[in-house]
């Protein structure tokens, strides 16, 4: 079936990782809207792979509540990798899937996971934000763990997404 294939976290938070030619990623790639493609292409291009940090950081870039509850984590503990840069390509770019592409294991596991849901279920296109939010609730790369100890649980992660979005929302309330 293909997949993940081999891509782990060594000794030292080392990643090491193979390239996927088969990835849940790519078989997840016409599933995904074209920001979330933008967001993961650019990472991909810029650094030579997609790893949870990455992924998160050109998330940021596209979903104001991302960025919202990434600025208050940052607020309130020392993050590791927090100054991570990733920018989207244009959506014109991330129609087609590459070819191949290189992925941490959480990312590849993300992937998967979110393959299967929408096996079973009809979840319509993959957004960055549901991408994010599987992310952090089944991801164990170092970053996420560093969130989970210093307070910062998917489920809390979560809430802090919805009361972000509220905000946003009332302020446009108050624009209109």
């Amino acid at each position: 079936e293909g997949g993940y294939e081999g891509g782990y976290y060594g000794g030292e938070g080392r990643l090491n990782s193979h390239v996927y030619s088969q990835s849940a990623v790519l078989r997840l790639w016409s599933r995904m809207s074209l920001s979330l493609r933008s967001c993961l292409l650019g990472a991909y291009k810029q650094h030579g792979i997609v790893s949870t940090r990455k992924a998160i950081a050109a998330f940021s870039g596209v979903v104001c509540s991302i960025k919202e509850v990434l600025d208050e984590i940052a607020k309130k503990t020392e993050i590791p990798g927090a100054n991570q840069r990733s920018t989207p390509t244009n959506e014109e770019e991330a129609i087609s899937a590459p070819l191949s592409f290189q992925t941490s294991p959480c990312v590849e596991h993300t992937a998967a996971s979110l393959l299967r849901d929408f096996h079973s279920e009809s979840i319509g296109f993959v957004t960055p934000l549901h991408f994010f939010l599987r992310l952090v609730q089944e991801g164990n790369g170092p970053m996420l763990q560093a969130w989970r100890q210093a307070g910062f649980p998917h489920h809390r992660i979560a809430a802090m997404i919805v009361a972000s979005e509220k905000r946003q929302e009332k302020k446009k309330e108050g624009r209109e």
